[in-house]
C-alpha cells in the first residue's frame, strides 16, 4: 500500500510540471552573507546558474569565494 501511494504521488508530481521547473527554464541566482572560521570573519559572495534539461531535473554551475 505504502508503494502504491508514493508511486501514484511521485506520478502526480512529475505530470503537473510547469513553470519554474519545466524543461528549458534558467534559473540564475546570488548570495552574500557572513561566516567564520578559525576565529576569522569572512563576507561569502556567491553565484550559480542552471538550466533545466527535462521536467523536474536541472544541471548547473556555482561559484563561492570567502574574502
Amino acid at each position: 500500500m505504502k508503494k502504491t501511494a508514493l508511486s501514484l504521488l511521485v506520478a502526480a508530481s512529475v505530470s503537473h510540471a510547469s513553470g519554474m521547473f519545466s524543461v528549458g527554464h534558467k534559473n540564475f541566482g546570488f548570495h552574500i552573507g557572513q561566516d567564520n572560521a578559525y576565529g576569522n570573519n569572512y563576507t561569502v559572495i556567491g553565484v550559480n546558474v542552471s538550466y533545466f534539461l527535462i521536467d523536474n531535473l536541472s544541471t548547473g554551475l556555482g561559484y563561492q569565494t570567502w574574502l
